[in-house]
């Protein structure tokens, strides 16, 4: 069966919406370093890097050993491994507040434990967050991002972004009902721009006045630092919520908290909570967590984080009018203007870097991986800026057949 063929077999003629890019999507044989194998035979340099996930690129050599080896020794099993607490351990190490830690399979799944922790702890319900902000696919998370009619939404409580004043108007409200205020330090689709020190010090305050949780969703941010963007902000979490890098490639979500907070998760809780899964804290997944975590250190993460700096200079002030880039370290966006009718022209940038030889993600975000070098983002740089010189000829006025769907494939 070809490609075409079994299109057919999947809605929209993708896996998962976070793929859909105007059209069928070219599929991916292979992958090694920075570079991706299209089913066509072209390499490609990969700047999706599984929207944000391979901070090492593909198929690095210690984590497919880690895989391998992992998978010879038995996929799964029905009780713990050694190796579950030895990522712990490490997370731990790398995060300040954290003293414990819970799997999951995703960061979706990971934020919903964390929701239903901070119900547990606090006996309410809503929960807050940035108006826009992605937090994974579950109803809660989609209310915040969209605003979605469903039955959660009742429960949710959004502001715009780095609103203090709408915050507080939130808290005087709804404050006693809040357990919890989850905000994504560098909300991708609420602007792609870093929450600010004083609109954290004040959700911090006003959860501590109100008994309401406060977490940091770092499951993309969290390959920014050793120990994730927050470590470079003044305020410390109750709750961080981790996916992505942390599991080298495979599919992993965390819970991380003090004793305290994390006793509802323990089985042997006065009123336990629900925070298990067939395949949560899987060999395979904790196994190439442990030997992506080995190998991004401080060192692999400053030059990667510089590298991105080098994009983010290519990019200023050189895009088309109306067009402009933001960035921290190996994160960079390039934002597109009249954002919520220009999904026709989102796919158009796509497709025209992708002819160049290069993959984004459909959103104009761009994750750099370890095996780059500048001259691969130089390259990168210059590609983006003639896909968006090609991308901003496309007429405003083209309409998609497709509703747009933004989000981060968690």
């Amino acid at each position: 069966m070809n490609s075409t063929e079994s299109a057919t077999y999947l809605p929209g003629g993708v896996g998962r919406s976070s793929y859909y890019v105007g059209s069928r999507p070219p599929r991916i044989v292979r992958a090694s370093g920075y570079q991706v194998q299209d089913e066509d035979g072209r390499w490609l340099v990969d700047a999706n890097n599984n929207f944000a996930v391979l901070a090492l690129g593909h198929s690095n050599e210690a984590v497919a050993s880690a895989v391998c080896d992992a998978a010879r020794d038995g996929a799964c099993f029905g009780l713990p491994s050694p190796w579950e607490e030895q990522l712990a351990e490490m997370l731990v190490a790398r995060v300040e507040h954290a003293e414990q830690v819970q799997f999951a399979n995703s960061g979706t799944e990971a934020v919903m434990t964390a929701v239903r922790l901070a119900r547990s702890l606090t006996g309410r319900e809503k929960v807050l967050g940035i108006a826009g902000s992605y937090h994974g696919s579950s109803d809660v998370a989609l209310a915040i991002k969209s605003g979605v009619d469903n039955p959660a939404q009742r429960d949710v409580v959004t502001v715009p972004l780095n609103d203090v004043s709408r915050l507080e108007t939130a808290f005087d409200e709804h404050g006693f009902d809040l357990a919890l205020v989850i905000l994504d330090l560098l909300p991708n689709y609420a602007g792609f721009q870093p929450v600010t020190d004083a609109f954290l010090e004040r959700a911090r305050q006003l959860c501590d006045e109100h008994g309401t949780l406060l977490a940091f969703d770092e499951v993309i941010s969290f390959r920014l630092s050793r120990g994730g963007l927050q470590s470079t902000k003044a305020v410390s979490p109750d709750i961080t919520v981790l996916g992505k890098l942390i599991g080298g490639g495979l599919p992993i979500g965390a819970v991380l908290g003090s004793e305290s907070v994390m006793r509802p998760t323990s089985p042997l809780s006065a009123a336990p909570i629900e925070a298990s899964g067939t395949f949560t804290g899987n060999p395979i997944s904790i196994r190439a967590g442990i030997a992506c975590l080995q190998q991004y250190d401080e060192a692999q993460i400053s030059r990667l984080n510089g590298l991105g700096q080098t994009l983010l200079v290519q990019l200023t002030g050189q895009l088309p009018p109306g067009w402009s880039v933001r960035g921290v370290g190996s994160l960079v966006r390039v934002i597109q203007p009249e954002r919520s009718a220009s999904l026709p022209t989102r796919h158009a940038f796509w497709w025209a870097a992708y002819q160049r030889g290069f993959v984004l993600m459909p959103s104009g975000l761009m994750a750099l991986s370890t095996p780059m070098n500048e001259e691969v983002v130089v390259r990168l740089a210059q590609a983006v800026l003639e896909s968006a010189e090609e991308a901003a000829s496309i007429s405003r006025d083209q309409e998609s057949p497709f509703h747009e769907t933004e989000n981060e494939g968690r």
